[in-house]
């Protein structure tokens, strides 16, 4: 099972994700991937401001 390791962002929005197997996934497809359980260690919530969640991330260049 794959992790997120980083993020990646546009104009300081997060827009997707590294996983520790280096694939670059779309914000959404990491959604629906944390929803089918193929993601660990997401948790999934619905709130304003998501973003701050990835604080703790490298963003990736």
């Amino acid at each position: 099972m794959e992790q997120i390791v980083a993020v990646q962002r546009h104009q300081g929005q997060v827009v997707g994700f590294q996983t520790d197997s280096g694939r670059i996934i779309s914000y959404r497809k990491a959604i629906l991937e944390a929803e089918q359980g193929d993601l660990e260690g997401v948790f999934l919530q619905q709130t304003v401001g998501l973003d701050h969640s990835f604080s703790h991330l490298p963003t990736l260049p």
